[in-house]
Formats: structure tokens, sequence, C-alpha cells
């Protein structure tokens, strides 16, 4: 098309625009145009729900060797937190086993530190097991240390389970954010505590172990078991087998993370559990056996 029959057309097409906007060129029948659909606002996502012992509304404190044997200052709360959390949650514990007092027999470890946290949480404190200890603060002053669990398995309670008083309070310690977990709704966490406790998802690990030998046989030599069992198969495509089972366990609602040694799998942030399915000779690992244990939260 030469230049000139170019600019009339666009002369001519500016002019059918300029003469719509305008209100021009339109007949007294025709409709005018369809009113935008109304503006839909939609509802702020829930919050997630927040996970016990990983923030502390006092914020952080500070790493120091500054302690010593005080005078505990929370001693009947931590008492009152006990009783309460053994009249809410009687299953953590076996109350037929009573060292004196109250100092039953723990039979989750990780659930009775997790609900220790908790308890004093909702008493206006910050709260966190160290691993050894339990750490409480009303203040970035100071906190008290207790050791409010015997190495058999026990409460320990009343004034022998004091340690000491560190000025000013040694935590919590800021390690930065929690490492994101990808494809997994979710979101990420960290354990409290966790203990060897009865496992409540090996019917889901062992179903994904079957549902992934009907999909990706080839990661299998089902006709090899590992001596004296019919389905502990021998593994030929280690990588193959460990995404897999990652891919199946997703598949079924569940996020997992393997962390080298361990399978972690969790449905949510209440708790996690840890299989480990894979024998040293690579062979599958099924049962009771391949639990090691639960963590509360989730510690992934």
């Amino acid at each position: 098309m030469k230049s000139g029959s170019r600019t009339s057309a666009a002369l001519v097409l500016w002019s059918l625009v300029f003469g719509i906007a305008c209100g021009g060129g339109k007949s007294p029948g025709t409709p005018s145009s369809p009113a935008p659909p109304p503006t839909t606002t939609l509802a702020p996502a829930p919050a997630p729900t927040p996970i016990p012992g990983t923030t502390c509304h006092l914020g952080f404190g500070v790493a120091n060797e500054n302690c010593s044997r005080d005078t505990a200052s929370f001693q009947p709360d931590i008492e009152s937190a006990i009783d309460a959390l053994v009249a809410e949650e009687p299953d953590i514990f076996d109350t037929n086993q009573d060292k004196g007092g109250g100092a039953y027999r723990v039979l989750s470890q990780g659930r009775y530190l997790q609900g220790m946290v908790r308890k004093m949480e909702a008493k206006g404190y910050c709260a966190e097991w160290n691993g050894e200890e339990f750490l409480v603060k009303s203040s970035n002053d100071h906190d008290d240390a207790y050791d409010i669990l015997t190495g058999d398995s026990y409460v320990r309670r009343g004034s022998n389970s004091y340690r000491g008083s560190c000025y000013p309070a040694s935590f919590p310690i800021d390690t930065g954010p929690l490492p994101p977990t990808p494809d997994c709704p979710a979101g990420p966490s960290k354990a409290i505590a966790c203990s060897r406790d009865t496992p409540t998802l090996l019917n889901v690990m062992e179903t994904a172990i079957e549902r992934l030998a009907k999909e990706r046989p080839h990661v299998f030599d089902v006709n090899r078991t590992a001596p004296g069992t019919g389905n502990a198969y021998k593994v030929v495509d280690v990588g193959g087998y460990l995404q897999g089972m990652r891919d199946v366990l997703k598949a079924m609602g569940y996020c997992s993370f393997y962390d080298g040694e361990e399978m972690q799998m969790k449905k949510d942030n209440k708790f996690s559990e840890n299989y480990d399915i894979l024998t040293g000779s690579e062979f599958v690992r099924r049962g009771e056996g391949s639990y090691r244990g639960s963590c509360y939260p989730a510690g992934f």
C-alpha cells in the first residue's frame, strides 16, 4: 500500500474512534455498553496458627554465661502448668506410675514439652526447651532454667527442678527465618522436642511404598526381598525410590523431606514423624522397625 493510502486509512480510523468516544456515530437505537461487573472483594487468607515456641512476644535474648543458682521466680506457674496439662491431656502420662506428688511417668516426651511451652505461653511467659532444660522468662531482665524431665522419663517437680537463672535473659537466640518447605502447603515449622512414641502415620508410609511399587516398578526388583520378609523389596534405583516416595506422599496430601538418613513426613505442623525406609544393603525397610520418632510441632 502506498504511503498516501496508509495516511487516509489512519485518518478514517481516527475519526471513527474519536466519534465513538464523543458519542458521535451512534444511532438512536444502539444500546449502551454493558456496565462493568461489580468488583469482588476477596476475603483475606486466614492467618496461620502460631507454632508454640517459635516466637517470643518479649523479643530475643542474649547468649551469655552470666548464670547462677539464685531464687526460682516462676516455680508456682510451672507446677500449675504441669497440673493443667495432666488434666487436659492425660494420655501423655501414666498416672499409675508416680514417683510422688504427681511426678508421673511421661509416655510422650515431645507432647509433654510442647504442652508445657504452650501452657506457659498462655500465662504470658516465653518458654523454650533447649534439649536439657526448660527456660522461662517474663521479661528480658532474666530467665529461669528448670529440669522438668528425668532421665528415665518422669516429671520432675518442686524446688529440685530449678537449676538457675541468667541475667539478662538468654533466649531465644535469633537464628533467622525457618528454612522454606517447597511444595508444602503447611509451610515451615520448628520442633520443640522429639521422642519415640506410638506412630500414627505408619499405615500411610506402608501404603505409599506399595503404591510406588505399582506405579514405578522399575525402581525395585520385587522378586528380591530382604531375608525373612515378603515385601521388603530390593531397591535398584535409590534416587528414584526416594524421590518417588516424596511424589507419592505429596499426591496423598502429605509433605515429606529426606534428610540423608530418614524420611520426615507431616500432614500439618502439629507434628511430624521420621522413618528410615532404606536399609544399608538397599532394601526397603518396612513396618514398625522403620519408625524412628515423632517431633512436636513438626520438625520441618
